[in-house]
């Protein structure tokens, strides 16, 4: 441990082929300033439905986690998870590529329509109810998970770099 410490401070202060040294920042701090804890997540948005308002937010800030299946999963600062459908099926490569450039831990503003809601019946088995299936207490659900169709992202953490 002390081997990998001393090591990472030697890295540290070797200078750059221009003069400049370079400073290390903690890896957690290097996704995690672009998103304020400001920022709703998944269960004020949740609190926040009711039956006069009972749509999400097309446009929600969230750290990117993986593909699964057919769903660009999402999270938000408690961990909580949001998946995007990018495909139909694993023979639809249209958008492959294009989900292909996400970053695992980096955060994105991303944008999609409402689709429907997972459910789990029997805490292990969900279930997909399609948009007007669903009700109002499956999408307040503490343990549902949203899905939306994917329209775009965008990655947050280019706005945060200085040279």
């Amino acid at each position: 441990m002390k081997q990998i410490l001393l090591l990472s401070i030697i890295l540290c202060l070797i200078p750059t082929s221009d003069g400049r040294r370079l400073d290390a920042e903690p890896a957690g701090n290097t996704y995690r300033g672009t998103i304020t804890l400001q920022e709703p997540r998944a269960l004020d948005i949740k609190e926040t439905l009711t039956d006069s308002s009972p749509n999400y937010p097309e446009t929600i800030k969230l750290y990117y986690q993986g593909l699964k299946e057919n769903y660009v999963v999402f999270y938000d600062w408690n961990g909580h998870t949001l998946y995007y459908k990018y495909r139909d099926n694993k023979f639809d490569r249209r958008l492959r590529k294009y989900v292909s450039r996400l970053a695992a831990g980096a955060p994105y503003e991303v944008t999609g329509e409402y689709q429907g809601v997972f459910v789990f019946e029997n805490k292990t088995i969900r279930r997909f109810k399609k948009k007007g299936e669903d009700t109002l207490a499956d999408k307040k659900e503490k343990q549902s998970i949203p899905v939306f169709q994917l329209v775009k992202y965008r990655e947050l953490i280019l706005e945060e770099i200085i040279f």
